[in-house]
């Protein structure tokens, strides 16, 4: 099975979602840089003034849209998103220190390093198209 038969000669590549992770133009680089840092300031003033912990751990993950909102731009704007969204995280959270124990803190950065692996399976995903 040569390269003209098949996926290749069907033209399905060309119309999978991935190969358009590629943002070409400046003014949706732009947009998508914007809406990085909103999202990301939302999501920080809510976990701030969250009361309860369960919406603690949801907000905690909603932290991955900005990231990967930030990743799609390339990968160093998603990494720098990705530590800034692990910090305001641990900064923001005071009901949830108060609660956990020491040995528990392995579990919250372990949450955390999830934020930096998520710009890099973006640009795998890029690469790979």
């Amino acid at each position: 099975m040569g390269r003209s038969a098949g996926l290749y000669s069907d033209g399905i590549i060309d119309r999978l979602a991935i190969n358009r992770l590629n943002l070409a133009t400046p003014a949706v680089k732009t947009l998508f840089r914007w809406a990085a840092v909103l999202s990301l300031a939302i999501i920080t003033i809510l976990n701030h003034y969250a009361r309860g912990l369960p919406f603690h751990f949801l907000l905690d993950f909603l932290y991955l849209v900005p990231v990967t909102v930030a990743a799609l731009n390339s990968l160093l704007e998603g990494l720098a998103v990705a530590l800034v969204a692990g910090s305001l995280r641990m900064l923001t959270n005071p009901l949830v220190f108060s609660i956990i124990k020491p040995s528990d803190y392995v579990d919250f950065l372990v949450v955390t390093g999830f934020y930096l692996v998520d710009p890099v399976t973006i640009e795998l995903l890029r690469r790979l198209a």
